[in-house]
């Protein structure tokens, strides 16, 4: 009696049987779990890659854009497309300060409208990112140029140190491996699990100040990498500029106020210093010297450096300026941000960011009267 022998082809086929079986059980119960406990969202790029997107098509109502499901740290907002007659829509842009007025942007929008007695009608939208800087901003304004947008205002430049760190968390050439891969409910629910492990050990470990939970805070940049990073800032803004140029779209530049009196500086006795100052009540000079350290110092943000750049721009290229640093100066009861505006060292309060919308509100104003008035004989 001879015993029966399979080919190759057939042997390699029943091997692989009790794999596809397996994957399957696998695939079912990750499906199951995933039922009852919603996977992660998930931004694969972090904004890094151009392919990434801030708004998407609806897959429920047709003609609606909505608010990316992986970008989680935008606000969830929604708009028409095309967009209807008789619309202005205005995108503003920018990091957390922007992030932070997102719900003041429909009330905005309501105003506008109100004082345009309905022509046109007004839509903000806000396009807020925590710890974007100009290098992901001007991708997503690229975007917003295809949304048919009659405005588009640019706040930001408190994150140009911190996407330099940002980046090194980025896989570009990996991408397209991990949306393959992550299309397994198995391979997620695996996926989400040793997450949440590792945000739970950071957590123990901030909890007894073992981790450094903000590297790019701590890292001191050399001089050389500080001018490399306003280089690139100009350049940014300018690619800005010249997309919204190209797609003739106006486009306001805004001034951005820092903490002078508490500035981010890089060492206490920096700080003891200035502090001296201004206990002295010399609140002119003390936000003179706070300036000139913060301009000095190797992580600078929203300092007269940046906003140098973002004036300089302005005048050059004929643009409108939003000057939210000036009216936040104004308002203070010694003229030094930072005295009641603040709540840290670069994002205003509740009472601030009022003063921040009512200059943005004024700046559309000035925009669409200005547009109004050239329009006519």
């Amino acid at each position: 009696m001879t015993s029966q022998r399979f080919g190759w082809k057939k042997t390699l086929v029943f091997s692989l049987i009790p794999l596809f079986v397996l994957c399957g059980v696998l695939e079912g119960l990750g499906r199951a779990f995933e039922f009852w406990v919603p996977p992660l969202s998930t931004d694969y790029d972090l904004g890094f890659s151009a392919k990434s997107k801030v708004f998407v098509p609806s897959s429920d109502t047709p003609g609606l854009m909505i608010r990316n499901p992986e970008k989680t740290s935008c606000p969830p907002q929604e708009f028409a497309m095309p967009k209807p007659k008789g619309l202005f829509r205005v995108f503003v842009v920018g990091g957390s300060s922007v992030n932070h007025i997102w719900k003041d942007c429909a009330p905005m929008a309501e105003r506008l409208t109100e004082q345009s007695q309905g022509k046109p009608r007004f839509e903000a939208i806000n396009c807020g990112l925590p710890a974007y800087g100009s290098n992901r901003l001007a991708m997503i304004v690229r975007e917003l140029t295809e949304y048919d947008p009659d405005l588009i205002i640019y706040h930001e430049s408190n994150n140009e140190f911190e996407e330099v760190e940002q980046f090194q968390l980025v896989n570009l050439r990996a991408i397209p491996l991990q949306r393959l891969l992550y299309k397994s409910a198995f391979c997620r629910v695996i996926r989400d699990r040793i997450a949440l492990a590792q945000v739970a050990r950071m957590q123990r470990a901030l909890d007894t100040d073992k981790v450094d939970f903000w590297p790019a805070q701590n890292y001191q940049f050399s001089p050389q990498e500080v001018a490399d990073r306003m280089v690139a800032f100009r350049n940014n803004l300018m690619d800005i500029i010249r997309t919204c140029q190209s797609a003739r779209v106006p486009l306001i530049l805004d001034t951005v106020p820092s903490d002078l009196r508490h500035p981010d500086l890089p060492n206490q006795g920096l700080e003891q210093r200035l502090d001296e100052i201004y206990r002295s009540e010399d609140f002119v000079h003390g936000a003179i010297v706070a300036r000139e350290l913060l301009s000095a110092s190797y992580r600078h943000q929203a300092s007269d450096v940046e906003n140098g750049i973002v004036r300089t721009l302005a005048f050059e290229q004929n643009m409108p300026l939003a000057d939210v640093e000036a009216a936040v100066v104004a308002a203070e009861p010694h003229n030094v941000p930072g005295e009641t505006l603040f709540e840290d060292r670069c994002h205003l309060n509740a009472q601030g960011n009022q003063i921040f919308v009512r200059v943005l509100e004024e700046a559309i104003a000035r925009v669409v009267k200005e547009s109004t008035s050239a329009r006519q004989p």
